[in-house]
């Protein structure tokens, strides 16, 4: 081992001193900002504390303070529904009451929780709970003492001491309301005075740690960056989940529109039952399956934000009407029957999305369908609040079905969620329906709810925000309404009730009878100017029959659960009207209008399946590359009467639409070699540039995903038929698109003819006429201008003569118009027909001069 050692690379001790002697300051002024730096941390600390405080008990007191107002209006609704209730016992209103009741001791709840630190309000607290107490008693007092059969002496006195105890539990309220405004500035001012003070640590804290402040800053730059790069990634996620979304809808639609489309064909035709059962079966299952793929890009198009609302002006009555007859045939089919009560504070008309309106109805009709197997559903819509901003409108679906697990409530409007999500479960579908429904109802400024009961049934209220219109169009009942005995045939229950309801709203006078006998008896006591009978009587199924018998010349309106119109056994007894149950106010209108005055078309048969021709043949371009697609729409267009000429892409449709003339081009969007949006602009630049005119396009795709419509029309097609086809629109779109060739006009009726004269005789008559008429028409202008009706009569008259030899058809009719007017002293109208006059007798008068002057001259002979 050796004694050598290696060179130390450390610097010598008088070195490190005179590093050390340069540096102190430096090291000096480090150590005072790190001081600095944890010292106005501390204090930022502390104050950021205290602002958070302040902040909290701020936002507390508001919580409060909106409570105390949310209370108010429940026990204001609370009140009122319990005076109502004791005016006119109507169930809805005790409904409203118990209702209200119950928000209120919810917020009583709340208001105490909140306040618990607020030794003023524990003060007043004592007055209000017990003031609240007296204020529940007295409105469930009311409420049990009109079912109770109270007096009305009785109910008038319970009534005003609940108004006595109510005005007591609002001073309350106010009083604190106005402590905690009086807390709430307090509290404004103290996080005020923190915020200032954290402000100052915060200035502290910048000036000492300015290298934290740089690192801070550095660190934010990165996570900016980090964030960015998470919104690219989030951004191509959801173009990729569109593009699939939109990829996967295509491809499921058009082997959909195959199926739906072969099996109506095939259902159109003559086939055996059991040969049409399984097609209908088939065209069952198609249609469900059409529903989840539209309810998928639903929920798909909402959770991306591109579900847009288009609101018009629209009737709300009819909406419903169109939501009901969608389902009606289900619930017959099942044996439920189905109702619909519109209570009379609902508009006629109002503005919003129509179309989601009946997607909500339908969705919880359908809901209410699939769980219910005895009883029935009714439909009830209410307005519970209006303002100058337009009003509130709730849908209520009630049903007798099997209920909903309170413990299953908060899950079932979440998407694919069931009430029962056993693999044992008795009731299919997705879960979808009412997680549309709540997103829906959300979109359209409501929201929606349930009040379940196993064994029970179910009642979802769905509640949306709708516009009111400007001018408001009112339908009042005409005055031949007035007064009119009604006879109405049917069983008591919930449907009767709402009939006479009606029928009493238009100021008629409805008279109920239960059973057919009784109805045939009062019908024979004369008096009655309408009958209203129930299709269906209990224990007696010609009963209806009897009814319409016994009404002998009375108009009768037959109440069926049929589908819409007039049942074949009906029309031909020769009745007034049928009205098909479920029905909205407005069809009961039409219904009772039909029948008593005759000249109102009613329906008198059954609706047929739409027309598929729209009036004349057409010969049509096809571009479809499915093979399945091309013949459902050859079976399709050549049932209708129209030559279809097939192609299999763009590039060929394009050709084709050079060499050949048609109507109108049926358009897929995605096809090989040439898309159908390239293909439509490349035709739309041929057209502009040649001059031709403009070929009808309709994009008949599988697309349906929101933007696809505008993304088609933005190209230059004319109108959308998303598959799979339905035959009726595909007719309607052709028929506005290529509308049938105007007639050509009448030929012209001739001035006059002469042609029943000899040749000589007739130059001779059109001369003399020539030289008269300026007499005979200034008579008659003289008539008209003095008012004179005996001296027009005698003018016209003479004048007529003179038209009638020349058979002069225009003059002659309005002559004898200004005759009769003269003859019957009514000259109104005259001044006109004088113009008239005077315009034909020029053209007539030009007529005669030419015939005049081509008259040959008679040839001489020299001697």
């Amino acid at each position: 081992m050796s004694d050598c050692r290696t060179p130390s690379n450390h610097p010598a001790p008088g070195a490190v001193l005179s590093l050390r002697d340069r540096t102190w300051p430096a090291w000096c002024g480090v150590g005072l900002s790190v001081v600095a730096l944890v010292a106005s941390a501390a204090f930022a600390r502390t104050t950021l504390q205290e602002y958070r405080d302040a902040v909290h008990w701020y936002q507390n007191t508001i919580e409060v303070l909106d409570e105390l107002e949310c209370f108010d209006a429940a026990s204001f609704r609370a009140r009122s529904s319990a005076r109502a209730y004791a005016l006119s016992g109507e169930d809805w209103q005790a409904a409203r009451v118990h209702d209200s009741l119950s928000r209120t001791a919810v917020q009583v709840v709340r208001i105490r929780e909140l306040a618990e630190n607020n030794s003023n309000q524990q003060m007043l607290l004592k007055q209000f709970e017990p003031a609240f107490e007296q204020f529940r008693q007295r409105t469930t007092g009311l409420v049990e003492a009109r079912r109770g059969g109270a007096t009305a002496n009785e109910l008038a006195r319970r009534s005003e001491e609940l108004t006595d105890v109510s005005d007591t539990l609002v001073e309350t309220s106010q009083a604190m309301q106005t402590e905690e405004r009086r807390l709430l500035q307090a509290r404004a001012d103290a996080a005020e005075e923190a915020a200032r003070w954290f402000g100052s640590a915060v200035a502290v804290c910048a000036t000492a740690g300015t290298g934290l402040a740089c690192v801070s800053g550095f660190w934010v730059f990165q996570a900016m960056r980090r964030a960015l790069r998470a919104r690219d990634v989030a951004e191509e996620a959801s173009r990729v989940k569109g593009e699939f979304l939109a990829n996967v809808s295509h491809e499921l639609r058009t082997p959909l529109n195959g199926i739906i489309g072969m099996t109506d064909l095939t259902l159109a035709g003559e086939l055996p039952p059991d040969q049409r059962d399984r097609l209908l079966l088939v065209r069952e299952s198609a249609g469900t399956l059409l529903t989840l793929v539209n309810d998928l890009l639903d929920l798909a198009k909402i959770e991306a934000g591109r579900l847009d609302l288009a609101p018009v002006r629209f009737e709300l009555q009819r909406v419903v009407g169109r939501a009901l007859r969608l389902l009606a045939e289900r619930a017959r089919n099942k044996g439920l029957a189905l109702r619909c009560d519109i209570a009379p504070e609902v508009p006629t008309e109002a503005v919003g999305d129509p179309d989601r309106l009946v997607q909500i109805l339908t969705n919880l009709v359908s809901n209410a369908i699939k769980f219910t197997e005895r009883g029935g559903i009714t439909v009830r819509v209410r307005v519970p609040e209006r303002d100058v901003s337009g009003l509130a409108v709730a849908f209520e679906v009630a049903d007798t079905g099997i209920g909903i697990p309170a413990n299953r409530l908060d899950m079932i409007f979440l998407p694919f969620e069931q009430a029962d999500g056993s693999t044992t479960r008795k009731y299919g579908g997705t879960g979808l329906g009412l997680s549309i429904v709540d997103r829906l109802t959300r979109m359209m400024g409501g929201g929606v709810t349930v009040a379940s009961e196993l064994g029970r049934g179910s009642t979802f209220t769905a509640t949306v925000r709708l516009g009111t219109v400007s001018s408001e169009t009112i339908l009042l009942p005409p005055a031949s309404l007035t007064g009119v005995r009604v006879l109405v045939a049917k069983p008591p229950g919930p449907d009767r009730d709402t009939l006479t309801r009606l029928l009493s709203g238009w100021a008629m006078r409805p008279e109920t009878e239960d059973t057919p006998a009784g109805a045939v008896a009062r019908l024979a006591a004369g008096g009655f100017g309408l009958v209203a009978v129930s299709e269906e009587q209990t224990g007696d199924p010609s009963g209806a029959e009897q009814v319409v018998s016994a009404a002998a010349g009375v108009p009768v309106i037959v109440l069926h659960w049929g589908a819409p119109g007039m049942p074949r056994r009906w029309a031909a007894a020769g009745l007034s009207a049928a009205l098909a149950r479920p029905y909205t106010p407005s069809d009961l209108f039409d219904a009772v209008m039909a029948a008593l005055d005759p000249a109102v078309p009613a329906d008198t048969t059954e609706p047929e399946t739409a027309p598929l021709v729209p009036g004349r043949r057409l010969r049509l371009l096809l571009a479809e590359d499915n093979r399945i697609n091309q013949r459902v729409a050859q079976e399709v267009l050549g049932r209708a009467g129209h030559t279809v000429v097939t192609v299999a892409d763009g590039a060929q449709a394009v050709a084709a639409w050079e060499a050949g003339a048609f109507d109108a081009v049926l358009m897929d969007v995605q096809m090989p070699v040439m898309g159908g949006l390239e293909a439509t602009a490349a035709v739309r630049a041929r057209e502009r540039a040649r001059g031709d005119r403009r070929i009808p396009i309709v994009a008949m795709t599988a697309r349906a995903m929101a933007g696809d419509e505008a993304e088609c029309r933005a190209a230059g097609m004319d109108a959308y038929a998303p598959k799979p086809l339905d035959p009726v629109r595909l007719m309607q779109i052709l028929a506005e698109l290529v509308p049938a060739p105007s007639p050509p006009p009448p030929p012209a009726e001739p001035v006059c003819d002469l042609e029943w004269l000899p040749a000589d005789l007739r130059y001779e008559i059109a001369a003399l006429f020539i030289t008269e008429v300026p007499g005979d028409l200034a008579a008659v202008r003289g008539a008209v201008a003095a008012g004179d009706a005996a001296q027009l009569a005698r003018a016209a008259h003479r004048l007529a003569g003179s038209l009638e030899s020349l058979r002069a058809g225009p003059n002659l009719a309005i002559a004898r118009r200004l005759q009769a007017m003269g003859k019957s002293n009514d000259l109104t109208g005259a001044a006109t027909a004088l113009s008239e006059l005077e315009r034909e007798l020029d053209r007539l008068t030009v007529a005669l001069r030419a015939l005049v002057s081509a008259r040959p001259t008679p040839s001489s002979s020299g001697t």
